[in-house]
């Protein structure tokens, strides 16, 4: 008799526990809906207020991102200043992140004149990978050095000095390759604006207008369409920059500057003749860093 009634006990116990289980899930996933971001959601609204307390009609506190219609949204390149901060690069560079391809086919569907085919007008869209891709990840100045917007930039300056400016600021010269694909952006396109050549868009094509062996060079960030995907201003024209080679510790010219030249930012567009002791009007740089952990 007495086993009867506690296993009668037992079975009553057991019965009332999954009752109590039974409503407590319920409970539950009327939580999970009521606190989980909803599918409609702007992602990139964590990332520009991170989780906050707010109030619904009746009064009701809900944790998560606030309405949309709460929220002045941020511009591109405002999200991409935020983004960098809060990676690491520091609030005077910009994060670049993405796949790069080393070699890369553009073709020129048009040159600027039957006899000028060494600008091209007109690129085919889009570019073509040929060999393996990289992905890369690091920092860049979003200015030409001192990387100040409406500062000149630095010139006359040795692939030397150039590096020990860069590294008293904990930085580095920029290799080609993440010169090349700041440029680039993550469509791989001839030059930072697109596809087509734009004369007006940065301090390019000057020709015979204005003198080579004087600095013709704008103050950094004058020419608000002289941007890559990125936020990075000026890489092409203005002044040329060093980089340094992916291989060894070649040093390289990178943009060109104001005159009438190629100014775009693909792998073949370098000028890899003159030494590191060079310096000219028309030179400056730039720097990288490799992105905190």
């Amino acid at each position: 008799m007495e086993n009867e009634n506690s296993f009668v006990k037992k079975t009553v116990i057991r019965i009332v526990l999954l009752f109590i289980g039974f409503f407590a899930v319920l409970s539950c996933m009327q939580c999970v809906q009521k606190y989980v971001v909803p599918e409609e959601s702007d992602p990139n609204l964590l990332l520009q207020t991170g989780p906050v307390k707010y109030h619904e009609p009746g009064n009701t506190v809900v944790v998560g991102p606030a309405p949309k219609q709460d929220v002045e949204p941020l511009n591109s390149h405002e999200e991409k200043l935020l983004t960098s901060l809060r990676m690491g690069c520091g609030d005077d560079m910009l994060e670049v992140q993405g796949e790069y391809c080393s070699v890369l086919k553009e073709t020129c569907e048009e040159w600027m004149s039957p006899e000028d085919t060494f600008r091209c007008k007109r690129f085919k869209k889009p570019s073509t990978c040929m060999s393996h891709i990289d992905y890369k990840r690091f920092c860049i100045d979003r200015y030409e050095f001192p990387n100040k917007k409406g500062t000149q930039p630095t010139v006359n300056v040795t692939w030397d000095d150039a590096q020990k400016s860069c590294n008293v600021q904990g930085k580095r010269l920029c290799k080609a390759s993440e010169w090349t694909f700041a440029c680039q952006g993550k469509d791989w396109k001839p030059y930072p604006y697109g596809f087509e050549r734009n004369s007006s868009a940065c301090r390019i094509d000057l020709g015979l207008a204005v003198p080579a062996n004087k600095n013709s060079s704008s103050p950094s960030g004058s020419y608000d369409k002289c941007i890559s995907d990125f936020g990075v201003y000026d890489l092409t024209g203005n002044v040329d920059e060093w980089v340094e080679s992916d291989v060894g510790s070649a040093s390289w010219l990178k943009g060109g500057w104001w005159g009438n030249l190629r100014n775009r930012c693909g792998q073949d567009a370098t000028t890899k003749e003159h030494g590191k002791s060079y310096l000219n009007v028309q030179v400056g740089f730039r720097c990288c860093a490799d992105l905190s952990k």
